[in-house]
């Protein structure tokens, strides 16, 4: 979420109290916003997590918290986020909220199971960081800033699926864990990686 710093940073904004307030505020609201789609994620995902040999250890994978209570939380955390971006935010930055909003839900409940949509999915999210944290302080966001922030974050998005497929092994469990790990090839991730690099 400190993404969203970026376009401020690069608007030189940041040193204005104002701005930097509202950049702030935006950096928070996403931080709820983001654990909201985390929670959620985590219950959709709680039967593959169990089989995963670190994400087993996560509260509702292991059972810590059931994935009602996991629900209820998300809720609780999306409307906060929602609310403190209607009272205290440009309506800009509502507009990308609610856009993020929808990315991650389509993303948890289909769009993660398609193979590199999957990771493209998640390097919008972080521009969707970018461009809240330009419309807080009323910047507009470059072009350059945004094709960084998105082939860095395919980069890293990529180097995470070599890295759990390297980390698993085994492709009976790669299946279990994550089933577009199985479409994923090492030759074909170390080429990803390449062209986004």
């Amino acid at each position: 979420n400190v993404v969203v710093f970026a376009g401020p940073a690069a608007g030189l904004k940041l040193s204005s109290a104002q701005s930097l307030c509202q950049a702030v505020l935006a950096f928070v609201a996403f931080c709820l916003a983001a654990s909201a789609t985390y929670a959620f994620n985590d219950v959709v995902d709680r039967k593959a997590d169990a089989s995963h040999p670190t994400k087993r250890l996560r509260p509702v994978a292991r059972g810590a918290i059931r994935a009602p209570t996991a629900i209820v939380f998300s809720v609780l955390l999306a409307a906060t986020a929602i609310s403190l971006t209607l009272l205290l935010l440009p309506p800009g930055v509502m507009a990308v909220l609610v856009g993020y909003f929808v990315l991650t839900l389509a993303y948890s409940l289909t769009l993660k199971r398609r193979v590199i949509l999957d990771v493209i999915v998640v390097a919008i999210g972080f521009v969707l960081r970018a461009l809240a944290g330009s419309a807080a302080v009323g910047v507009p966001t470059s072009e350059w800033l945004i094709a960084c922030v998105f082939t860095l974050c395919l980069f890293m998005g990529f180097g995470k699926r070599r890295c759990e497929i390297a980390m698993i092994g085994n492709t009976d469990d790669i299946g279990q864990h994550r089933r577009t790990l199985v479409r994923y090839t090492p030759d074909l991730l170390n080429h990803l990686l390449a062209v986004s690099a």
